[in-house]
């Protein structure tokens, strides 16, 4: 469906809960603008390291920098150039300010006069009272009703100066309704967005219902946006960024439990994208549980192509990773990508043709469906994977052509483990059709040993996720905290990320942490009897380590 469309659907909703909209917490009297902030004491903005990467038992393989492979004596395929997010320009040198939950229209910004968030962020933003480089520490509490609540930011930084709102340190912000993002260089940090409707139940199809009162926990509207080290759940969808919003980055959040249930399926996704212009980055987010069943929806249903997405490090479970649509897709990078029981489909329809895309470093299971699906691509390649699954075939191939070299594969099932334009193939039969995978691997049977992998967060030191593929059904594992930059003395929590209110704590003492792997459990949707899915582990588990 085009932006257009969705607009004017939703528009027409909005309509229909105008009074609702009328006591919401963003529509306010604009207010004359007050003295400007005295500097206080404000925490200090650090970034992470650069990013790093360790796996525990097998050494994971480095990313090679070509982007041409040789597919036979006089044929070249060119590959789109794996690229990074951009790190953060210098953050502050701006004035600070705050928001609390019992901040006023009148406040001053100040820590003992600070505004309301939904305020400052629209109508004192539209003054142009906030410049760039300025800083909004957000002070832990609730924020907003929840329904068709909006926080509609206009706020406007520069390119090299972006205005920043962000989660005071250890404190827990909580953003009950939907954030929109209508003004370019702004970054939103460390937040949690949330809905708290219980109705998660509609009695129309489609996915603009008139009886489900939720928004998408981020909207954005605007260039240059970053979304940084967020929690969203229980909205619509977690972001939605469409064409208006190029080079946007969407990096380190917590997506789940997103969306509804209509008579026609579920509704809502972890995130939504499309882009025809500059890039998006979709980086290291963790994405499970969403009731349509799609982690990420990179889809154009019509009108222009998809161009130019650059995915890392992302984890994605019980679910659907697709990127392609009903026009053509092209300039695809999907690299580190970890998956259990989820689908990564490249392409969309069979009468789409698709330009080129690659697979790198990544870890893709599924139990029981495809753990890669890629139909319509004229040119792709997968290099150094290791795809899993079991009771379903691996790979689902249709009508594509590329380079790929350098798998491990490993199948269990009676079954082929491979389709090529609908026909079934064993190994033998593959590699001979396809002409890929002649220095690949494959097993029929699992690893034998548990894998733990640790990335270290891009923009926040000491915060990192550890994945666990735990074949060897161990009670527990460990891990070493000086991967991330913990020194003797530093606090630590490392939290479920099926149920981020679990979690363990201590002390890091130069020793690797024990981590267990047993009595976690997921979260339920809000207004929901049961988890969407049960919990993943012991066999599967991804966990998020804060410092204190």
């Amino acid at each position: 469906m085009s932006f257009k469309n969705r607009k004017l659907k939703r528009l027409r909703r909005m309509y229909l809960v105008l009074a609702t909209l009328l006591v919401g917490c963003s529509v306010f009297t604009p207010e004359i603008v007050g003295k400007t902030q005295t500097q206080l004491p404000v925490p200090q903005i650090t970034e992470g390291p650069a990013p790093q990467v360790s796996e525990v038992v097998v050494g994971s393989v480095s990313p090679t920098p070509d982007t041409v492979f040789n597919a036979s004596a006089t044929t070249q395929i060119f590959l789109p150039v794996i690229t990074r997010a951009p790190t953060l320009p210098p953050i502050g040198g701006g004035r600070a300010f705050f928001a609390a939950p019992n901040g006023t229209n009148n406040g001053d910004g100040s820590m003992e006069r600070p505004f309301n968030l939904a305020y400052a962020i629209e109508d004192k933003a539209k003054t142009g009272f906030f410049q760039p480089g300025d800083v909004i520490w957000v002070r832990g509490g609730t924020y907003g009703g929840g329904g068709l609540t909006y926080f509609n930011s206009h706020l406007q930084g520069t390119v090299d100066r972006p205005i920043v709102v962000r989660a005071y340190p250890g404190e827990r912000p909580i953003i009950n309704g939907s954030i929109k993002i209508y003004k370019p260089n702004v970054i939103f940090w460390g937040l949690e967005v949330i809905n708290t409707d219980p109705n998660r139940t509609s009695q129309y199809s489609g996915s603009f219902p008139n009886d489900i009162y939720r928004e998408d926990a981020f909207s954005v509207y605007a260039t240059n946006v970053k979304l940084i080290n967020n929690i969203m759940h229980d909205a619509a969808e977690g972001v939605y960024a469409d064409d208006r919003a190029p080079d946007v980055v969407i990096y380190g959040n917590l997506i789940y439990n997103n969306g509804w249930r209509g008579p026609d399926r579920g509704h809502g996704h972890g995130i939504y994208a499309q882009n025809q212009q500059g890039s998006k980055w979709i980086e290291d987010n963790i994405i499970f549980n969403n009731f349509s069943g799609y982690s990420l929806h990179a889809y154009r249903e019509n009108d222009y192509p998809l161009l130019d997405f650059n995915f890392d490090g992302n984890v994605t479970f019980n679910g659907t990773f697709l990127v392609g649509g009903r026009q053509p897709t092209q300039n695809v990078i999907l690299t580190n990508q970890f998956t259990y029981n989820e689908t990564v489909a490249l392409g969309f329809s069979e009468n789409t043709q698709n330009r080129n895309a690659r697979v790198q470093n990544a870890y893709l299971f599924n139990r029981g469906d495809y753990a890669l699906e890629v139909k319509v691509w004229q040119e792709i390649a997968l290099d150094h994977n290791i795809l899993g699954g079991q009771n379903a075939p691996l790979v689902n191939l249709v009508q594509s052509s590329g380079v790929w070299d350098d798998n491990q594969y490993f199948f269990v099932s009676n079954g082929t483990p491979f389709l090529i334009n609908g026909q079934g193939r064993n190994w033998t039969q593959w590699r001979s059709q396809t002409g890929f995978d002649s220095r690949s691997s494959f097993a029929t049977t699992l690893p034998a040993t548990t894998q733990v992998f640790i990335r270290s967060n891009r923009y926040e030191a000491k915060r990192g996720h550890v994945i666990v593929y735990n074949w060897a059904k161990q009670d527990h594992v460990l891990v070493d905290l000086k991967t991330l930059g913990y020194q003797v003395g530093d606090r630590y929590e490392i939290h479920n990320a099926q149920n981020f209110e679990e979690k363990i704590s201590g002390v890091y003492q130069g020793q690797a942490v024990t981590l267990p792997l047993n009595n976690w459990s997921v979260a339920k949707p809000v207004g929901w009897p049961e988890p969407l899915h049960p919990v993943t582990l012991p066999e599967f588990g991804v966990f998020i380590v804060l410092s204190l």
